[in-house]
């Protein structure tokens, strides 16, 4: 198993090399205010997720490695986000925050690996439809460097969007591979994207199920038996990941009474 993993891991840098050194230099310039300030700018929503950090890396210390509930926020009361906003891909900054490292560091690290490996999937969909790494190194810069993606970095403090960023054009790069090239081996592909997705960003995977169903339907009457189920079996591979995120909070959507409903529907707005 460890010689298979080895063998892909130098196979795969040895053939994108370009795209993971050009990502580095794009997200480099990209988060350059983080790297060269020892202060973290405070955004919109910067308290909550490092509120988030701080209160997953508090459940490890606990031995609580998937919980439901924040106990020592809102000073004492507890606050449930992680029933409703995915902490799952918080496990590194809150790891590293355990071992000695500061919050904000914590905070500016999962940022540039985001920005990173968001410049690095949107190459890695640029080459497989247009087959040229140069192409491909422009459109990872353009959606880094996009005015949304700033925004959500270093005005609304956004993490959950820009984690979601990274997922995108992997889920689109598995739609690609199975509704224009008919590739039904690549379901592997739009199951990780779904599953990243869901657990990064609710909004996010809520419009791109949108989109996803849209490109279906464009592509219906091309869609032969075996890419229709390699279309369910992303779905269900998805769906059967992400079940400890997605079924509990949907389980406290149908069973609750939110503030936010009753407000919502009220007659002072």
């Amino acid at each position: 198993m460890v010689p298979k993993l080895v063998l892909w891991m130098r196979t795969f840098f040895r053939k994108n090399w370009k795209l993971l050194l050009a990502a580095l230099v794009i997200t480099s310039l990209f988060c350059y205010p983080y790297l060269v300030k020892d202060f973290l700018g405070v955004e919109h929503d910067t308290f909550f997720h490092l509120s988030r950090i701080q209160g997953l890396a508090e459940s490890f210390s606990r031995g609580d490695f998937l919980p439901a509930v924040y106990p020592y926020k809102n000073n004492g009361f507890g606050y449930a986000s992680p029933l409703f906003y995915s902490d799952f891909w918080l496990v590194i900054p809150a790891l590293l925050y355990n071992a000695g490292l500061s919050l904000a560091s914590c905070y500016k690290f999962f940022i540039f690996c985001c920005v990173y490996f968001s410049c690095f999937s949107m190459m890695k969909l640029c080459l497989r439809i247009t087959k040229h790494e140069y192409a491909a190194i422009l459109a990872g810069a353009a959606y880094v460097f996009a005015n949304y993606h700033i925004t959500d970095v270093y005005v609304r403090g956004a993490s959950g969007e820009v984690l979601a960023m990274v997922f995108i054009p992997i889920v689109l790069s598995g739609l690609y591979e199975l509704l224009e090239n008919q590739n039904a081996k690549e379901w592997k592909l739009l199951a990780f994207g779904l599953t990243g997705l869901v657990l990064s960003h609710n909004l996010s995977f809520a419009i791109v199920c949108v989109i996803c169903v849209l490109f279906v339907l464009i592509y219906i009457r091309k869609i032969k038996k075996d890419i229709w189920i390699a279309l369910f079996k992303s779905v269900g591979i998805a769906f059967a990941l992400s079940a400890f995120f997605t079924l509990p909070m949907l389980e406290q959507l149908s069973s609750q009474t939110f503030y936010l409903d009753y407000y919502a529907s009220s007659s002072d707005l």
